[in-house]
């Protein structure tokens, strides 16, 4: 990610889509992106990449973070446009970053977290090997002060090993 994805980063972060599956809220001016971004690059638990659509326009973010090398445990999470979804995009993202991530670091999980209602997030993960662990009840807030349900799901080095390069796998996209 570099400083040119700022306006990318900064009108992506407030579609109301986008802001609604974001904790913390999303930054409200163009230095709160700046900010954003910077913290992104520059943090060293977070890796970030910019995804870009097949015109090399930005069509969402994927990124490692809380990543523990102690505990060998990083999360991934990613967001999509809503023009650039069910094509296969995040599915393709999550394989290569899995893969990128165990071949570089030093893990033994990988972990995503969505809203429960979020079956797009769902299927890229099951398509991607990750399995489904279970449900977070009331895990983060939501609008208008509710409490949303989450899903986890993981891969641990044991399911990469047996199962990649996922990269050369047909499969769902």
């Amino acid at each position: 990610m570099t400083e040119a994805d700022v306006d990318f980063a900064f009108n992506f972060l407030r579609e109301e889509h986008v802001a609604y599956a974001r904790t913390p809220a999303p930054p409200q001016n163009i230095e709160g992106a700046q900010a954003w971004v910077t913290r992104s690059v520059t943090t060293p638990s977070i890796v970030p990449w910019v995804l870009e659509d097949s015109t090399g326009a930005g069509a969402g973010f994927i990124n490692l973070q809380n990543y523990d090398p102690v505990a060998g445990v990083t999360e991934v999470g990613f967001l999509v446009v809503p023009a650039a979804r069910r094509r296969g995009l995040a599915t393709k993202a999550l394989r290569a970053v899995t893969e990128w991530t165990f071949r570089n670091l030093p893990v033994h999980r990988v972990y995503l977290v969505h809203d429960l209602t979020n079956t797009g997030s769902c299927k890229a993960a099951l398509a991607s090997n990750y399995a489904t662990e279970g449900i977070l009840r009331s895990a983060r807030p939501g609008p208008g002060g509710i409490r949303l349900d989450s899903e986890i799901h993981a891969i641990t080095r044991a399911d990469f090993e047996k199962g990649y390069p996922i990269a050369s796998r047909g499969g769902a996209e």
